[in-house]
């Protein structure tokens, strides 16, 4: 169980997304691209289908939290997100929906996957507190409003230590989560905006963590990655690191 009743846990999880920028952007944001909706209908149909001609070991994680936690299943996987991030295509959708729980499973444990992911508030909650002073440092957060195509930002601080390292990939996963929930991910897609202030040469720039990439572009979300920036900015201070932010 997730430790909610349906309605709590609706209340519960928009005054997390309220807090954290998603619900503006779910409502201040009118998505460039639209879905269409006739096809998203007939996709959904034939993706529950899809789902039960998986392997029974594939699909493990996904019918527990089913079985589990349904409104819980319902409210940060609905189906209808991963089949327009398949450009309704219902057996990529289904294959994607069954491997984004397992790995939650594998990222949380198998005692805390079906708990909310939530960071701030009392309740049951999936995230570890070491995770939970990582959301809280202030290392990851989510741009106000989308790029100049209509794509959501995640912006990294890399000047800006976590908490506990040890905890990197429930808090990565909480945000990936969160940006998942918004329209103009859903629509556009999204991008990740590393920032960090140097004093080395542009030609001495060190890439991404090979293990944040490897997550953010293998992670079975309900949305597309399309791209990873890298800013190295001379003694620059932040502000114009978030305007760079919205000039790629």
């Amino acid at each position: 169980k997730c430790g909610y009743q349906a309605e709590d846990l609706r209340a519960v999880l928009e005054a997390e997304r309220d807090l954290m920028g998603s619900s503006a952007q779910r409502r201040g944001v009118e998505a460039v691209q639209q879905l269409n909706e006739t096809m998203a209908t007939n996709s959904l149909e034939k993706l529950q289908e899809a789902l039960t001609l998986l392997p029974l070991e594939r699909r493990e994680a996904y019918d527990h939290a089913v079985r589990t936690a349904p409104h819980l299943v319902e409210l940060e996987s609905p189906a209808k997100r991963f089949v327009c991030a398949c450009a309704y295509n219902y057996w990529q959708a289904a294959e994607r929906l069954v491997d984004y729980w397992q790995l939650r499973r594998e990222i949380y444990g198998p005692d805390h996957f079906c708990l909310p992911l939530r960071a701030f508030g009392d309740g049951p909650r999936a995230l570890s507190e070491n995770a939970v002073a990582c959301v809280k440092s202030g290392k990851f957060f989510v741009a106000t409003r989308p790029d100049r195509f209509g794509r959501s930002v995640l912006v990294v601080d890399r000047d800006r230590q976590p908490a506990d390292e040890s905890s990197g990939l429930q808090f990565l996963f909480y945000f990936f989560q969160l940006l998942s929930e918004f329209d103009c991910t859903i629509a556009n897609g999204c991008i990740v905006s590393i920032s960090e202030v140097t004093d080395q040469r542009p030609q001495a720039r060190t890439k991404p963590a090979p293990s944040f990439v490897d997550f953010a572009e293998k992670a079975p979300m309900g949305f597309k990655l399309c791209a990873i920036h890298l800013m190295a900015l001379r003694n620059a201070p932040m502000i114009q690191i978030l305007i760079n932010v919205y000039a790629v």
